[in-house]
């Protein structure tokens, strides 16, 4: 009985209690007490690894390193030097929000959290919503702070691994808040579900998406990012021209050391225009825009530049 039990349980690779998982169970397991931890832990151990990188100076920093004196040419080797170590702590902080946002305690997202702009979304009441985030270190920590306030769909990147893409889909179904009462699905849309997103946007629904990554120049168009050609999706214009949708940038900074700030900015006017090349222009123009409040928590460590146009050299090549 108990062997037919375990055959149940373990039956195929992608069931989440398969031995093969096990190992993933356990790191995760070791997240949840780190996510236990007081915050000013999180936030000095964040800083010994963040400069523990920094002087290190992993793959992932170089190419930081590169992107900063792309994107920044006219501050100075010391203030680029500066940012770069900056972001290797924010980036380390950023590890530990993502836990605290899947395993940490709910009342972060009530007391560390100031929303500004929600009227934004109040005024638009019955119009489908997109917020346009761009990827910060603290991004999905801030999105769990929105849907513990309101109704928000989620796009995101599922993971290969059964285990840990449960991890990051739980937090955006019911048991850990939900859009409505009588809703049981979760409320994260794999970026491949545009069919869905589409309708959701039609219902009158906010949908959460960060489109700031290079996803190579069959589904982007080259569009100049803080001066630097860039492979930019155009996923973002189609998806508000499709859903009938406004567009809404969202930023979020930390002012202190225990507090963040979450800002709903007005609606886009004019976005998109449904020419590919000028909706690109317009959202890098708005990403610079973003990005520049706080420029050391963006995530400058991935290959922002890594698709070219014909005839370009590689960008990374010598990180």
């Amino acid at each position: 009985m108990v062997q037919g039990a375990l055959t149940v349980i373990t039956k195929g690779k992608n069931n989440l209690w398969h031995p093969r998982y096990w190992l993933v169970w356990l790191m995760v397991g070791f997240g949840w007490l780190i996510a236990q931890l007081p915050y000013g832990v999180h936030y000095f151990l964040s800083y010994l690894i963040g400069d523990a990188l920094y002087f290190t100076k992993p793959k992932r920093l170089r190419i930081a390193k590169k992107n900063i004196a792309a994107c920044f040419p006219d501050l100075s080797d010391q203030e680029r030097d500066l940012m770069l170590r900056k972001n290797m702590r924010s980036l380390s902080l950023g590890l530990f929000e993502t836990l605290i946002c899947r395993f940490g305690r709910a009342s972060i997202f009530h007391k560390r959290f100031e929303v500004v702009g929600e009227q934004c979304l109040q005024e638009h009441q019955g119009e489908g919503k997109i917020l346009l985030v761009f990827h910060c270190a603290s991004m999905e920590l801030c999105a769990a702070a929105l849907f513990v306030r309101f109704p928000l769909l989620v796009v995101y990147r599922p993971h290969d691994n059964p285990v840990i893409d449960y991890t990051q889909n739980r937090r955006w179904s019911l048991h850990r808040g939900a859009m409505s009462e009588t809703d049981q699905s979760s409320h994260a849309y794999s970026r491949k579900d545009v069919r869905g997103m589409v309708k959701a946007l039609r219902q009158g629904k906010n949908l959460w998406i960060a489109a700031d990554q290079d996803l190579g120049d069959k589904r982007s168009v080259f569009s100049t990012f803080f001066g630097v050609p860039a492979a930019t999706p155009m996923s973002p214009a189609k998806l508000a021209q499709s859903g009938r949708a406004l567009a809404l940038p969202v930023s979020f900074t930390r002012p202190d050391w225990k507090s963040y700030r979450i800002e709903i900015h007005p609606p886009l006017e004019g976005y998109p225009v449904g020419d590919d090349r000028a909706d690109a222009d317009r959202f890098n123009q708005l990403a610079e825009r973003i990005i520049s409040i706080e420029p050391e928590s963006y995530l400058w460590v991935h290959r922002r530049f890594k698709t070219r146009p014909d005839g370009e050299a590689d960008f990374y090549a010598d990180c």
